[in-house]
């Protein structure tokens, strides 16, 4: 197991490629940090944009600029989306949220298109119950819908 240690006040610039899945990967750990998170050039597309939409639902501020997110982060006590989540067919957000959702003291179901719907997550989810986390597939087929209680 690696840990790691947190840094206190750190400030610095990260350009990221033009990448969905790093994008993604930003928005997720800039909205677990305590504090503002500036993105700057972000890829935006429909990936980018349903994580974007999930982060809000649980509570996390999301400011889209015209070339900058600005993510506020919620040190990890997340809210309770008031309704399902819907994440289209982006498969990393999917991935991600899935993990994330077990933060929240609640239960969280994160949904996808028709082709969502076909994507295998049972390796993802044995590994939540093995952490002894409920996360299954509403259709018992390892597939989303995804329910998560978290807390």
């Amino acid at each position: 197991m690696i840990e790691i240690k947190p840094v206190q006040n750190l400030q610095t610039v990260i350009t990221i490629p033009g990448s969905k899945s790093y994008t993604n990967r930003a928005l997720l750990i800039a909205g677990l940090t305590d504090g503002e998170c500036r993105l700057e050039k972000p890829l935006v597309s429909d990936d980018t944009k349903y994580m974007i939409r999930a982060l809000k639902a649980f509570g996390v501020s999301v400011q889209e600029e015209k070339e900058a997110f600005i993510v506020s982060g919620k040190s990890g006590k997340l809210s309770v989306p008031n309704e399902d989540i819907f994440i289209g067919n982006a498969g990393t957000a999917m991935r991600f949220l899935t993990t994330l959702s077990t933060l929240a003291p609640g239960k969280i179901r994160l949904d996808g298109d028709e082709r969502m719907r076909e994507r295998p997550l049972a390796d993802l989810l044995d590994c939540l119950t093995q952490m002894r986390i409920k996360a299954v597939s509403a259709n018992n087929n390892g597939c989303p819908p995804i329910d998560i209680i978290g807390g």
